[in-house]
């Protein structure tokens, strides 16, 4: 049975080549662990569309020749994307308050002026999480812009989900989402009920943030392309110390009328914890997705 990994944002810099080596390194060592080793190259896919992401948003970012916008973009929202941006951010700040005064201060920096297009609060949660060390160099602005392209721009979102499900067929896979890959997979999966998904695997996963709630075309559901009632054809795993995989999959999250099995029991070594590297040369989570491939 072959396996589809789905990768996560900002990866334009790797190659396809590249980005798979990572990937296929990364799960090697965690099969090692288990005295096991990869499988047939012809049996793992992993569907690159970074560049696809990239060039779209740019192209949507930059304005058109002679004209002059207030936001020097086209086609997005700024008062939503602010309230988008805002709401995320407020939920990984009181992730990682460590006390009653830093969950006071998060209050008034969101209650901070309301006039239009105001990003100082924005700015000041930032400024906050970057006080707690909470993204290493991961940047964060940028990412929460991805997102929320990916998500309110149709003609984005359709260009990067038609190139992942150009992996799937008729046959039955295994599928694992990273990151903004586990958003891009659940909304193929559930667009596709003629695919047939044994197992799904979704890792450092931001599915359960309140701030994309609304983004994931209600409702939330199984997608039927999960065939079978194993009580975990849906993983989630995940580090606590992630900051983009800030809460479990279940039923106060991710507010759904399924069960998804969810577990916090990985230690991420990368430095934000949220590397794919230090997910995928998990010993437990490697063989798990080896044994769904083989059965």
């Amino acid at each position: 049975m072959k396996v589809i990994f789905v990768h996560g944002r900002d990866q334009q810099e790797q190659s396809p080549r590249q980005l798979r080596a990572n990937w296929l390194t990364a799960w090697e060592k965690g099969l090692a662990k288990s005295n096991l080793s990869l499988p047939p190259e012809d049996l793992i896919h992993i569907p690159y569309y970074a560049d696809i992401l990239f060039e779209a948003t740019q192209n949507l970012l930059q304005p058109k020749e002679g004209e002059i916008t207030r936001s020097g973009s086209e086609g997005i929202n700024q008062a939503q994307e602010l309230e988008f941006t805002k709401t995320l951010l407020q939920e990984i700040a009181l992730k990682n308050a460590t006390s009653l005064e830093d969950r006071m201060d998060i209050k008034h920096m969101v209650e901070e002026e309301r006039g239009i297009l105001n990003w100082g609060p924005v700015q000041k949660l930032l400024e906050f999480l970057d006080e707690k060390n909470t993204f290493g160099d991961y940047p964060i602005r940028k990412a929460t812009k991805d997102v929320y392209i990916y998500l309110t721009q149709n003609h984005i979102k359709e260009a990067v989900n038609t190139i992942v499900e150009k992996a799937f067929d008729a046959t039955p896979c295994v599928v694992v989402g990273h990151s903004l890959g586990s958003i891009v997979t659940y909304l193929v999966l559930k667009n596709n009920p003629q695919y047939h998904v044994k197992k799904f695997i979704t890792i450092g996963s931001p599915l359960g943030l309140t701030s994309l709630a609304n983004h994931l075309e209600p409702p939330l559901v199984m997608p039927e392309s999960i065939r079978g009632d194993a009580p975990d054809r849906w993983y989630n795993v995940y580090d606590e110390r992630d900051f983009v995989a800030l809460h479990p999959l279940d039923k106060r999250h991710f507010k759904n009328g399924f069960d998804i099995v969810n577990s916090k029991e990985i230690n991420n070594h990368t430095d934000n914890r949220h590397g794919i590297a230090g997910y995928l040369d998990d010993e437990v989570l490697a063989k798990m997705i080896y044994e769904a491939m083989m059965e």
